[in-house]
This record gives structure tokens, C-alpha cells and sequence, in this order.
């Protein structure tokens, strides 16, 4: 399992999306956030997935704090389709 959320299995029908990196102590290259942001917005844009249907794993279960604190949490929200 990908998360788990008591009472929600979305590993049954959700993509999970994995950077490698501790974005604990360390920001994602540049690479990795425009490769994630193209991904994000090529699977919105396919599967009609919506703004507010985009989690960070930290969103679903608050006992993690993936994907780090020094991921740029406002910066990839920015990026993603807020409708099609």
C-alpha cells in the first residue's frame, strides 16, 4: 500500500506518485519538480483530474510529513490545472 487511510482504500483507485530524496532536510532539483509538475498536469489533463483531487501524502495521513518539509508545497499547488 502506497496510504492508508482508515475507512478510504485509495490505493484501490488513485496513482501514487514517488520522488527519490529526504525533502526533509534537502529541496528537489529542478529536474524533479518540472518532471512532477509535467506528470501531474499530463495525468489531469488525461484522466480529467481535478485540482482539489491532488493530495500530498502528509494531506491523507498526518502521522507522515512526506513529502518533507522542504518541499515546495506552494510553488507545485501553483503549477497544477485548476480546471481544464
Amino acid at each position: 500500500h502506497h496510504v492508508y487511510v482508515p475507512g478510504r482504500d485509495f490505493n484501490a483507485d488513485s496513482i501514487g506518485i514517488c520522488l527519490e530524496g529526504d525533502f526533509s532536510q534537502y529541496r528537489p532539483t529542478q529536474v524533479q519538480i518540472d518532471s512532477l509538475v509535467a506528470l501531474t498536469q499530463g495525468l489531469q489533463t488525461m484522466l480529467s483530474i481535478p485540482f482539489d483531487r491532488i493530495y500530498l501524502l502528509r494531506d491523507l495521513d498526518p502521522t507522515t510529513a512526506s513529502p518533507g518539509e522542504s518541499f515546495p508545497v506552494a510553488a507545485y499547488n501553483r503549477s497544477l490545472y485548476r480546471s481544464y
